[in-house]
């Protein structure tokens, strides 16, 4: 029997319907505060709710790019969820050719994905829904990177970072920035890798574990390799 989904949901969403759809429809759901991000689905992704008047409230602000830019830094796989009807943009303002920009942007610029739904029942089906299949393909699979075909030195030391715990394109460059070299970034302690950010002290100390535990010791504790999921 497979164990339910788990979801954590920071403080601030907590007060929206969707925590409450979630629980009845079989998901374990954990309040949190989260750095990024609304609901955390897993290590990788991250769903960043709206509804559409808050899309179009973020984009004249400008925080959407702020927003766009966190997720896109700390998680591999963000997503906006845009809950509601989407031709409230053309009926509400004169300038949702500006909000189709700012989605394209956020997109491009930083990976972000736009997801619509219809009202808080579907966001929560989406969201029971991408919890399910990440946890329950993490746990089936087993753990292989296929080598890909890198054509400079650069990319390799990119790809060499991005197998770190919570690693992905854009926090890879910013830790070789900062440490120069993979070599530096391996060897670093705990309050040096804690204050990069996108990182913190959670992962900080997961990354460390895995990168100090001898691999006997690790294969046969088994169990999840997650500090959350």
């Amino acid at each position: 029997m497979r164990a339910a989904p788990r979801v954590y949901v920071d403080t601030r969403e907590y007060q929206s319907p969707v925590p409450e759809k979630l629980a009845r429809l079989g998901v374990i759901v954990v309040k949190k505060e989260l750095d990024v991000g609304d609901y955390l689905v897993s290590e990788s992704i991250v769903v960043e709710r709206k509804t559409v008047e808050d899309l179009m409230r973020s984009v004249y602000d400008g925080r959407l790019f702020e927003q766009g830019r966190r997720l896109g830094e700390t998680y591999s796989m963000p997503i906006l969820l845009v809950e509601g009807d989407p031709s409230l943009i053309y009926s509400k303002t004169s300038r949702h050719k500006q909000v189709a920009a700012a989605l394209l942007a956020v997109s491009l610029d930083y990976g972000v994905i736009p997801v619509y739904s219809r009202d808080p029942s579907e966001t929560a089906e989406l969201i029971a829904w991408l919890a399910k299949r990440a946890q329950e393909e993490k746990r089936e699979r087993i753990v292989v990177r296929r080598k890909p075909r890198l054509s400079g030195l650069a990319e390799w030391q990119l790809y060499l970072v991005q197998g770190l715990p919570y690693v992905g394109p854009k926090l890879a460059i910013r830790l070789l920035r900062r440490f120069k070299t993979p070599q530096a970034i391996f060897n670093a302690g705990f309050s040096e890798l804690s204050r990069v950010s996108g990182i913190g002290e959670k992962r900080a100390t997961f990354i460390l574990k895995v990168l100090r535990t001898p691999h006997e010791a690790a294969r046969k504790a088994g169990g999840r390799s997650s500090t959350l999921f």
